[in-house]
């Protein structure tokens, strides 16, 4: 996280990180750093796509079941899970920009 960011004042909490930076930083909230929750989940499912391409040169390769990696089966279709805690209030008293 510290050479992504380039922030190491932070002690590579994303979500001290993210607080700071949307309370304190002008600019597009789209380029704020996710939170430690959703930066895990994302890491789950990249991890499941590396197992897949690890296997691909495989006849008959074997999968671990999707939903073990941060998806779930909504309607029929699967659906990633972007966040397991509950999100913070936006009514933000100090905050500069939205």
């Amino acid at each position: 996280m510290k050479s992504l960011y380039d922030r190491s004042d932070f002690g590579g909490n994303l979500d001290a990180l993210q607080a700071h930076l949307f309370g304190n930083v002008k600019g597009d909230k789209h380029c704020l750093p996710p939170t430690e929750d959703a930066f895990q989940l994302h890491l789950c499912r990249a991890l499941h796509h590396l197992a897949l391409c690890k296997q691909a040169h495989l006849s008959q390769p074997t999968y671990a079941a999707v939903t073990d990696f941060c998806t779930r089966l909504a309607h029929g279709k699967l659906v990633a899970t972007m966040m397991l805690k509950e999100a913070k209030s936006t009514e933000l008293k100090h905050a500069k920009y939205c």
